[in-house]
C-alpha cells in the first residue's frame, strides 16, 4: 500500500467517507490478515485525523506534513494487533496521532538543541534525509 504525495492525502481528506465503527473494525481485522483493499479503506478513513494533527504540529503543508502523516500511519498500522477494542478505532487513531505529534515535537527540539550545542547547522545533510526516507518506505511497504 504505497503512500502518495501530500496532495493525495489532502484530496482524500476532502472526499472523506464516514464509515461506521463496525466497518472500521472489520477493515482493521482484514487489514491485519493482509487484505490490501481493507487496508486502503481503513487508511482513507483515518488519514484525515493524521493530516489535521500534523497540520497543527508541523504546519499546513509540505514535506514535513507528509512525513508526519506517514509516521502516524506506520505507527497506526503497526500497532493494530495491539488494539484491544476498548475504545472506538477512530479514538485509537487520534491517540496514535497525538503520540506521534508529541514525539515529533520532542525529537525536533532535541535535534535543534544538539545541533546548537555541537555548532552544526540546523538542517540535516541530504544523505541523512535519504536514509531516513528509505527506512520509512521499507516499513511502509511491509504493511
Amino acid at each position: 500500500m504505497p503512500f502518495g504525495p501530500a496532495a493525495t492525502t489532502i484530496g482524500v481528506m476532502a472526499g472523506r467517507v464516514s464509515a461506521t465503527e463496525q466497518e472500521l473494525r472489520a477493515w482493521a481485522s482484514r487489514a491485519m490478515q493482509g487484505d490490501r483493499k481493507a487496508s486502503r479503506r481503513l487508511f482513507d478513513e483515518v488519514v484525515p485525523i493524521f493530516v489535521r494533527t500534523g497540520q497543527r504540529t508541523v504546519g499546513p503543508r509540505g514535506s514535513e506534513l507528509e512525513d508526519f502523516v506517514q509516521d502516524a500511519s506506520i505507527r497506526f498500522f503497526s500497532s493494530l494487533p495491539r488494539f484491544r477494542g476498548q475504545s472506538q478505532l477512530r479514538w485509537y487513531a487520534y491517540r496514535i496521532a497525538s503520540l506521534t505529534a508529541a514525539d515529533w515535537i520532542r525529537s525536533k527540539s532535541a535535534r535543534k538543541r544538539s545541533r546548537v550545542q555541537s555548532g552544526l547547522p540546523e538542517q540535516l545533510p541530504a544523505a541523512d534525509y535519504l536514509a531516513r526516507d528509505a527506512e520509512r518506505w521499507r516499513i511502509w511497504n511491509d504493511l
